[in-house]
């Protein structure tokens, strides 16, 4: 299980959990110091060496609960991320509606 930038990006935007709605939001949720997840995303480590921008295992399955995602939506392609996120919101917005 992964979180890319772009699959983070398309859970902070989705609105899945309204106090959530940036990074920063999400460091402070997290317990963590707001630069640790700009370091998530660096090309490149401390030392300079090469490193795939993504989150930590170890906070992957709180951002998941945070965002009452399954963790097989992160195995899909970025597309269908988006759709299965856009439809929890949707589903979200109904059920608060009536």
């Amino acid at each position: 299980m992964k979180i890319d930038r772009n699959k983070l990006n398309t859970l902070l935007r989705s609105g899945l959990n309204p106090e959530i709605k940036t990074r920063k939001h999400l460091a402070a949720h997290l317990s963590l110091d707001p630069t640790s997840l700009t370091r998530w995303f660096a090309s490149r480590d401390r030392l300079g060496n090469p490193r795939y921008p993504v989150v930590p295992d170890r906070h992957v399955t709180k951002i998941l609960q945070l965002f009452t995602l399954d963790p097989d939506s992160l195995n899909l392609n970025d597309e269908n991320f988006t759709n299965i996120v856009l439809k929890n919101n949707c589903y979200r917005a109904i059920t608060t509606m009536i």
